[in-house]
């Protein structure tokens, strides 16, 4: 702080500031650059949006998505939900209403122009996002069509009551897996596969 008093060390326009003046001018440079540094600190945590058109759907919560700005595809997998396994090789016919949780969004979203807003990556290395047609959310119109179940890590990515309240309707008017008198859930029956191949 000594060298930026020494008023050699500044323009002779400067020099005949006072030294409260010169104090002063120095302060509200120092809080500047501070404030600066902590503003580039700063996370941002809003969600990164895509825009696009669906190539189609492999099962009831996986989509291929085209991007509009460039020419790759992004494959989507919905958060928030868990639809029952379609069939898994030549030996394994799948989960019941698998394939119509697949039938299903592929008649809600296939050629269909979606926005995703994408808030994490898993394992795989597909983005986890919610999808929207229009201002409806395919996520939940999966729960409320009874073909899929809720599957949320983490309550604050999404509005988890949202989703429990489309599942809790589906089940109690016994649409999709919940007409069934038991269900495996998909995270069940994933497990059971692996352990038998084990």
């Amino acid at each position: 702080m000594t060298a930026f008093l020494n008023s050699s060390r500044f323009p002779s326009s400067l020099s005949s500031l006072s030294s409260l003046s010169m104090i002063t001018a120095i302060t509200l440079l120092s809080v500047g650059c501070g404030a600066g540094s902590k503003q580039s600190e700063t996370k941002d945590t809003t969600p990164t949006e895509h825009f696009g058109k669906v190539n189609s759907c492999t099962d009831g919560d996986t989509c291929s998505i085209k991007l509009d700005n460039d020419l790759s595809n992004l494959k989507v997998r919905l958060i928030g939900i868990d639809a029952p396994e379609t069939s898994h090789g030549p030996t394994e016919d799948g989960q019941p209403f698998g394939q119509e949780a697949r039938d299903h969004i592929n008649s809600l979203v296939k050629g269909k122009a979606v926005r995703i807003v994408a808030i994490d990556t898993d394992r795989y290395g597909r983005t986890l996002g919610e999808m929207y047609v229009g201002t409806v959310l395919v996520n939940v119109g999966m729960l409320k069509a009874g073909l899929a179940q809720t599957y949320i890590w983490d309550k604050d990515d999404i509005n988890a009551n949202t989703y429990v309240s489309a599942e809790t309707k589906a089940q109690k008017d016994e649409k999709g897996i919940w007409s069934l008198d038991s269900f495996e859930s998909p995270e069940d029956y994933r497990r059971r596969l692996r352990e038998a191949a084990e």
